[in-house]
């Protein structure tokens, strides 16, 4: 049995990834609490290809047929996934959440998946998730969806101030 509890030091992620793959190719039974706890040191490193090969092996059971995630599992790869503006990522992860019969999405999943949008510039995305939300829980106006959504605004008018400001010689490049 396999039990890693660890701060999130420089590299400290690196090795518990490197426990945490050994002892799935070892059949070393693991917990979820020890894979949440190397998705967490993932996250905050940025590290999203390793946090997405440890959310696939966990979706199709290759840890353990017992262990299936639980949302902190799923919102911690969504919240990776924004940190590295990968939106395609981020709703890889939610369509895996929409696969299991036993979790649905909370608050905190749809704030991480708003936050990737945020980070990438992608206002369709947000829109769809934002109307998920509201199809999942009713309109729920919280102070942290405001603050996201005028966020979310202010830097789509930046970007489009920015993009009227350059020159038209400019412009027709890019084009």
């Amino acid at each position: 049995y396999v039990g890693i509890r660890l701060s999130c030091r420089a590299r400290a992620w690196k090795l518990a990834y490197i426990i945490l793959l050994r002892a799935s190719e070892l059949d070393v039974p693991v917990d979820l609490e020890s894979i949440n706890a190397v998705l967490h040191c993932l996250t905050i490193a940025g590290r999203l290809d390793e946090a997405m090969d440890i959310l696939t092996k966990v979706h199709v059971g290759t840890f353990s047929p017992d262990i299936q995630g639980d949302i902190a599992t799923y919102s911690m790869v969504i919240a990776c996934a924004g940190r590295n503006q990968n939106r395609v990522q981020m709703m890889r992860v939610f369509d895996m959440l929409k696969q299991h019969a036993h979790l649905s999405p909370d608050e905190r999943t749809f704030l991480a998946a708003l936050n990737t949008c945020s980070f990438s510039g992608d206002f369709v995305s947000a829109i769809e998730i934002f109307s998920l939300y509201e199809k999942s829980f009713g309109l729920v106006q919280t102070r942290a969806y405001a603050m996201l959504l005028i966020s979310f605004v202010s830097s789509e008018n930046a970007r489009r101030r920015q993009g009227e400001a350059q020159p038209q010689e400019a412009r027709e490049k890019a084009s």
